[in-house]
């Protein structure tokens, strides 16, 4: 299966491009972290890969848009 159809495949099952799925899957996981776990979102940042922890907060405040 090519990229291509693999891309237009996970959008027709999901409505989401593979790209924003995933990041809507890290913003989930930080937000479990930081509600349930307790985990600072500095922390919460740096363990789901993000290289500082305002690239969190920015990727979350754009979120809706």
């Amino acid at each position: 299966m090519s990229a291509t159809s693999l891309h237009r495949f996970f959008r027709e099952q999901t409505s989401r491009s593979p790209g924003a799925y995933f990041r809507q899957l890290k913003w989930a996981e930080a937000r479990r972290l930081i509600d349930t776990e307790g985990w600072q979102l500095k922390a919460a940042a740096y363990h789901l890969g993000y290289r500082h922890p305002n690239d969190l907060s920015r990727a979350i405040s754009t979120k809706g848009a």
